[in-house]
């Protein structure tokens, strides 16, 4: 049995999904165990799981040797990360899968890339083997985060210029983590996920007008206007993500990567594949 943190996230509610379509039993570690039993009410174990409450850790790993960990991005990254080790080396947890960031290991990191750095440092330093999977951008973030801008205003807002980034399908993520956590030969490897090309802004949009059959405009936004329109999210998040997004306008996060098609066994998806997949997103 394998245990998935954070399972009804965007990523570890698919690497569950696939999982189970290999026919691997699964324990959902959630901090909602109503909602587990909502979306799995069968063929699906869950444990309740706080990174807050480490005790509740100990339950989550009883018989587990291998762990999908999902962390959500805090000031508290590297702490929970520690408890999470500490619980796994006692529970005889023998392979941490990590999800971490694009870029992880860059000399210059941004403060996104220099928290999940950090978290690795620890499961390096610890003895167990681990596998860091590094993915780019999610195209899912044009539905969780400029979703209403799309169905509202038919506009993409990014202060991103002609920055163009190779986001990842979270689909090839999880096929990708799903394959390290069930064949041999990865522990001690890095594997940097992207999708098949890298795109600017009016690139997107693009996509995105001829998948919904309307006009979708990219805006190029002033930073402080980003700011502004973040204000009611904690000032060192907010920091966080503007620094990323001036590091996706130079340039620094276009690489595209083999290693997602490798993984997953199949080409990794192209934007416009997947916007037409998830239209009914940006309709009403």
């Amino acid at each position: 049995m394998i245990l998935v943190t954070g399972a009804t996230g965007t990523v570890g509610r698919q690497v569950v999904e696939s999982l189970r379509s290999k026919g691997v039993p699964v324990r959902a570690g959630l901090r909602d165990i109503e909602k587990g039993g909502r979306l799995w009410p069968h063929g699906v174990e869950w444990a309740k799981l706080d990174f807050d409450q480490p005790e509740s850790l100990a339950k989550a790993c009883e018989g587990i040797r291998k762990v999908f960990y999902v962390s959500p991005f805090s000031p508290d990254m590297a702490e929970q990360t520690g408890h999470l080790v500490q619980q796994a080396l006692k529970s005889g947890v023998t392979h941490i899968v990590r999800l971490s960031v694009y870029g992880a290991d860059e000399e210059k990191p941004t403060a996104l890339q220099r928290g999940h750095r950090d978290a690795e440092r620890l499961i390096e330093e610890s003895g167990l083997a681990y596998t860091f999977l590094r993915p780019n951008s999610f195209m899912e973030n044009f539905i969780h985060h400029h979703g209403a801008a799309i169905r509202s205003q038919n506009q993409v807002f990014m202060p991103m210029g002609k920055g163009r980034v190779s986001y990842v399908a979270v689909r090839d993520i999880a096929d990708a983590a799903a394959e390290v956590l069930t064949s041999e030969g990865h522990a001690g490897k890095s594997y940097t996920l992207t999708g098949p090309q890298a795109l600017d802004g009016r690139d997107v949009a693009l996509a995105l007008s001829e998948a919904l059959g309307r006009s979708i405009v990219f805006t190029d936004i002033p930073e402080d206007t980003a700011r502004a329109a973040m204000s009611m999210m904690p000032r060192w998040l907010v920091d966080a993500l503007l620094e990323l997004q001036a590091a996706c306008k130079v340039g620094k996060f276009a690489e595209v990567s083999e290693s997602a098609r490798r993984l997953a066994g199949r080409p990794a998806t192209p934007f416009m594949n997947w916007a037409r997949e998830h239209v009914e997103a940006w309709v009403g």
